[in-house]
């Protein structure tokens, strides 16, 4: 999918909450009420993620390091970061974890006119089902998914798949760039 609107990142955060780090063994930050970033060091390591996933409504948190796992994420050695402080990264001497507080990204896609919910496990389990080999490509937590809906999907369900996610996540691409562009994408299937 071409994205109309241009990419907006937050890797300036990113950049600042890491800097951060000179003065004390935990940073936080959080871009707008949706995406939770914590950077840890020393003994903070250890604890960073429980505490960032309490932070972010118990929903699951990523080591920004997982991206070099992912081919359709920017590695971390991409990232407009000293390379000092990639290093420390590389080498685990800072811990670095994203998460998305989905009750908040759902808030905001809605308010944005892109209507979104979590289905229910047996739509979830339906729509697995008749899409063999989707499974892994799909986000799903407890047993549900994210759909997307108008006029287009109505008794077809949009679900939100991991490309969407880990744009934000490992690219840290802004929830409001995503949001403009799907919401886009959905205004030309109305006049196609």
């Amino acid at each position: 999918m071409d994205n109309p609107i241009a990419d907006k990142t937050y890797h300036k955060e990113l950049s600042d909450l890491i800097t951060n780090l000179d003065e004390k063994d935990w940073a936080y930050t959080n871009i707008m009420g949706i995406i939770n970033i914590g950077a840890y060091k020393n003994d903070w390591r250890i604890y960073g993620k429980k505490m960032l996933k309490e932070i972010n409504n118990k929903y699951p948190v990523y080591d920004l390091m997982s991206s070099l796992g992912i081919t359709i994420a920017e590695p971390i050695f991409a990232k407009p970061i000293d390379d000092d402080r990639i290093m420390d990264i590389a080498f685990g001497k800072i811990k670095i974890y994203v998460g998305i507080n989905f009750d908040m990204f759902i808030k905001f896609c809605n308010d944005f006119e892109l209507p979104m919910r979590w289905s229910t496990t047996k739509e979830f389990g339906k729509f697995l089902k008749g899409t063999p080999g989707y499974n892994k490509e799909i986000f799903s937590f407890e047993n549900r998914g994210l759909i997307i809906e108008n006029q287009k999907t109505k008794g077809n369900p949009m679900f939100v798949g991991h490309g969407m996610l880990f744009r934000m996540i490992f690219d840290q691409i802004r929830p409001e760039t995503l949001v403009l562009n799907r919401k886009l994408f959905f205004e030309k299937l109305k006049t196609n």
